[in-house]
């Protein structure tokens, strides 16, 4: 809804004012949701998997990574620094993002990659061609309580 609303400021104790505006209605529809119970709880971040950089040079190998595991249809988010693990776990905590996958060079001379389950803490290591099939495995299983 919208309109004019002359002298809306000189009602509140201002100069008098013409003005126009108007509202969408989302406010309103928000309370009707929560007051029926049916508004939807929306997560922070869509992204299922967060892809963290170990060094400068596993950059190239951790970007491939996320591209390898978006294409296998997984909402994945890369962190392009290559800051602190602790930071980079603290970070996709803080989003709500479940798994943080690590390719780093240990991983690299194993073909493996490093997968972290911050809900559990468990912590896997599968061959790098079978990691988007864990990784989809592990997020379509039950989450734990």
């Amino acid at each position: 809804g919208g309109g004019r609303y002359d002298n809306l400021v000189a009602e509140v104790g201002g100069e008098p004012l013409g003005g126009v505006g108007f509202a969408m209605g989302d406010v309103v529809l928000g309370l009707v949701l929560a007051g029926v119970r049916v508004l939807p709880e929306l997560r922070i971040s869509p992204s299922q998997v967060m892809v963290a950089t170990f060094d400068a040079a596993t950059r190239v190998s951790a970007m491939r990574l996320a591209a390898e595991l978006r294409a296998a249809g997984i909402n994945v988010e890369w962190f392009p620094d290559a800051d602190r693990l602790q930071r980079q776990y603290k970070y996709a905590d803080r989003l709500r993002i479940r798994f943080v996958a690590l390719v780093g060079p240990d991983e690299l001379a194993a073909g493996t990659v490093s997968i972290k389950d911050l809900a559990t803490g468990a912590q896997s290591s599968p061959r790098r061609e079978e990691a988007s099939a864990f990784l989809r495995a592990a997020i379509e299983g039950p989450a734990p309580a």
